[in-house]
């Protein structure tokens, strides 16, 4: 199971917050193993592809009022990525929609039902309209989504 934050800067001089996620079709946190979870976790088109771009990390548990000082004056090409995993960080990015921070939301859909277990988008704010911005799907079956959020 997993989903990756990334905040890199904008044309606004401002940062911005990327969620990644690894999602069943039916909106959950996959296992941990498996073929598909393997796959986004180490396939240069998956995870790897994002972890790349970034300059710092982000642990579970950061706190947000200092994470919302620090994009203000983050300096242009920079990167924060921060995987969530668990429920625990999963309230990490309940925090960052909670905030109105993030701004582009990639999802990648496996090609698997489990019928159960942790959804992350279940309970998060519904203010924020996204707009598809890019599709992929991948010979193994996972299609990537990516969203970005409408500006007002």
């Amino acid at each position: 199971m997993g989903f990756t934050l990334s905040a890199f800067n904008t044309e606004r001089g401002m940062a911005k917050i990327q969620v990644i996620m690894a999602l069943t079709l039916d909106g959950y946190l996959p296992p941990a193993g498996g073929q598909w979870m393997e796959w986004f976790r180490h396939d240069r088109e998956g995870l790897p592809l994002w972890l790349s771009r970034c300059t710092f990390t982000l642990p579970p548990g950061y706190p947000l009022i200092d994470l919302m000082c620090e994009l203000k004056s983050m300096s242009e090409g920079c990167t924060y990525v921060a995987e969530v995993t668990d429920a625990g960080q999963v309230e990490l990015l309940r925090g960052l929609f909670l905030y109105r921070m993030v701004d582009e939301l990639v999802v990648y859909l496996l090609p698997q039902l489990s019928g159960g277990g942790l959804s992350p988008l279940a309970d998060l704010p519904r203010a924020s309209a996204w707009t598809l911005r890019q599709s992929r799907s991948f010979g193994n079956g996972i299609c990537r989504l990516v969203y970005r959020k409408k500006t007002e």
